[in-house]
């Protein structure tokens, strides 16, 4: 009776122990979901576009870090019922490193217009973000969209389709890129209002660099557009033009269906920017002339020109194809790498063409 008595104790007590233990796991689960479910929530209303036009001066933490700058911007546009006189700077950093802003602001100013230029670009725009960034910008009575053209811009990725859809790289949603991907067939439920739960990839990274600085280390204030890069080693040179010309087919007739994708977000592009009375200023991006020579062939290049050329001229009204390189000598020197300059003399004499082209583009408006 003894021996059973203890084996009914122990057996008891274990099951109690177990009780315990479930009793302290569920609270300890039940604690972990309350904190989560806080998190999410403080990490939610922290996102409010209010917050991030105030914090990006701080949330910025590298030179590369300029597209809060450019959301930063169009959350304070998304209150405004119409626009006018601006001079509307979107595209990549081939573009964005080749227009020195301040140089075309006082050209503007000293032709005797009153333009305003608003500089929208960031490092590796691609179409759909320009698409998205056009989505957002309110109506206007006078003007222009800027960008850029190159021999790449046209072709869509599966990388591009897939920043467009998870919002990765830019802290807003855009109606027009959502139904573009919901006619191609992906799924883009999870979209919730300006911002959601799909933007932590945009906000989250930079609160955690935040976070992990020393005390000590002081947060570096990034100036939009301040971009002063080294001129890279003839290796690296290599891969960077590997990696510009990946993918692309020379062959005439394989390169026009490797961009009939990207003309059909051009022309919904177009179609957003001209339902607001923009007009559409293209401009052919630098491209190094040794690279041209040595990889792309000449030949292919100049056809490459005429197509755009011809492609744009197709467009009844609302879109100038201007081309900069004609106008300039753009020495290789002059380039960083592949497609970005680097010199101030060569980034000056680019402004001075785009400056020219655009003040009586301006003027006709």
């Amino acid at each position: 009776m003894n021996v059973l008595a203890n084996l009914w104790g122990k057996g008891k007590s274990l099951d109690q122990s177990f009780d315990k233990l479930l009793e302290s796991s569920g609270l300890t689960l039940f604690s972990c979901l309350l904190t989560t479910a806080l998190c999410l929530v403080v990490y939610f209303l922290a996102s409010q576009p209010d917050n991030i036009i105030k914090w990006t001066p701080y949330l910025a933490t590298s030179n590369a870090d300029d597209d809060i700058y450019v959301t930063a911007d169009i959350l304070r546009l998304r209150n405004t019922d119409r626009i006018e006189k601006k001079v509307i700077l979107v595209g990549d950093s081939s573009i964005r490193e080749a227009i020195y802003e301040d140089q075309l602001q006082e050209a503007i100013a000293s032709a005797g217009l009153d333009f305003q230029v608003m500089d929208l670009r960031t490092g590796g725009q691609t179409l759909l973000e320009s698409l998205a960034v056009a989505d957002k910008l309110p109506p206007t009575d006078k003007s222009v969209v800027v960008t850029g053209i190159s021999l790449r811009k046209f072709m869509i990725t599966n990388q591009h389709i897939e920043n467009a859809k998870n919002g990765i790289r830019i802290g807003f949603n855009s109606e027009s890129v959502d139904n573009y991907l919901q006619q191609s067939g992906i799924d883009v439920s999870r979209k919730i209002g300006i911002y959601g739960f799909d933007n932590f990839r945009f906000l989250a990274p930079r609160i955690i660099d935040f976070a992990k600085r020393p005390f000590s280390e002081p947060i570096p204030l990034v100036r939009h557009q301040s971009s002063v890069r080294p001129i890279p080693s003839d290796k690296r040179f290599k891969e960077l033009e590997n990696y510009f010309l990946r993918g692309i087919d020379f062959n005439k007739s394989s390169y026009r269906s490797q961009t009939n994708e990207g003309k059909v977000v051009f022309e919904l592009l177009y179609q957003v920017i001209t339902s607001k009375n923009y007009s559409l200023l293209m401009l052919e991006s630098p491209l190094n002339p040794k690279v041209v020579k040595e990889r792309i062939g000449v030949e292919f290049y100049d056809y490459y020109l005429s197509e755009n050329g011809r492609y744009f001229d197709s467009f009844e009204s609302g879109v100038t194809y201007y081309n900069p390189l004609h106008q300039v000598r753009i020495r290789p020197a002059d380039y960083r790498d592949v497609n970005h300059l680097q010199t101030v003399s060569g980034i000056q004499a680019y402004t001075n063409a785009v400056s020219t082209q655009l003040i009586s583009y301006l003027e006709k408006l």
